[in-house]
């Protein structure tokens, strides 16, 4: 998917105002006969003070500061930044990434996932199981 604002829109939860100018965006979704295996998502975004304040300040998504700038596998050849002028806000147990630069108002990001994981099946609605036990009996008392 390469619709810019329909990503920036999966990925914050929000439109983009007009003074974000998504500079590159691209989401992959990876499917099979059951419905979405995984995605992956990549923006570069000069972002209004809004958005920054949104995103760091605010910490719309309850990011942690890492250590340091993350390596990404996978990204696209457009994804690059200097690992030493930027700042990064990470997920605790997933795999956002939020990376301010330190020049200027740029803003890399990327998160990915799992798809959704199948439910139980449904209970047969033909089975006769044991009723659970209660005080009260599921049938009516036999007729004298």
């Amino acid at each position: 998917m390469t619709d810019a604002e329909e990503i920036f829109k999966k990925a914050f939860w929000r439109r983009p105002s007009p003074a974000d100018q998504i500079q590159h965006a691209e989401r992959h979704e990876w499917r099979d006969a059951d419905g979405l295996e995984r995605w992956q998502w990549f923006l570069v975004v000069s972002a209004s003070p809004e958005l920054i304040k949104y995103l760091r300040d605010d910490n719309a998504f309850g990011l942690v500061p890492a250590s340091e700038a993350p390596v990404v596998t996978e990204a696209p050849g457009w994804f690059q930044f200097k690992r030493e002028e930027v700042t990064v806000l990470r997920s605790r147990h997933a795999g956002m990434r939020l990376i301010f630069s330190t020049s200027d108002n740029t803003l890399y990001a990327t998160d990915s996932g799992r798809g959704f994981t199948k439910g139980a099946p449904e209970p047969s609605s033909t089975s006769q199981g044991a009723q659970p036990p209660g005080r009260i009996p599921s049938s009516p008392p036999p007729k004298p």
